[in-house]
């Protein structure tokens, strides 16, 4: 990532990014928690439901953030531990 990379190598003191990385030259501090959302038109068969299970969500076309994005990355962990149950 290029926030990282400018942090590391001295030309930026501080950066903001999704998640951490095994980096051992940063140091990493939680700053903000952030709350995934599904986004549905008005014409989904899911707008005003509070609920979704995961087998629904696995039924549908997904639109997501692009692979390596800290949003991504907590998207898939948090499938894979859902799955697990």
């Amino acid at each position: 990532m290029a926030v990282m990379d400018d942090v590391e190598h001295g030309r930026a003191n501080l950066g903001l990014v999704g998640r951490k990385s095994d980096n051992p030259h940063l140091e990493f501090q939680s700053f903000a928690k952030d709350e995934m959302v599904l986004v549905v038109s008005p014409k989904h068969a899911w707008h005003k439901r509070r609920r979704v299970s995961l087998a629904q969500l696995c039924g549908q076309p997904l639109i997501l953030r692009e692979v390596g994005s800290g949003l991504r990355h907590c998207f898939e962990k948090s499938l894979a531990r859902m799955a697990d149950r």
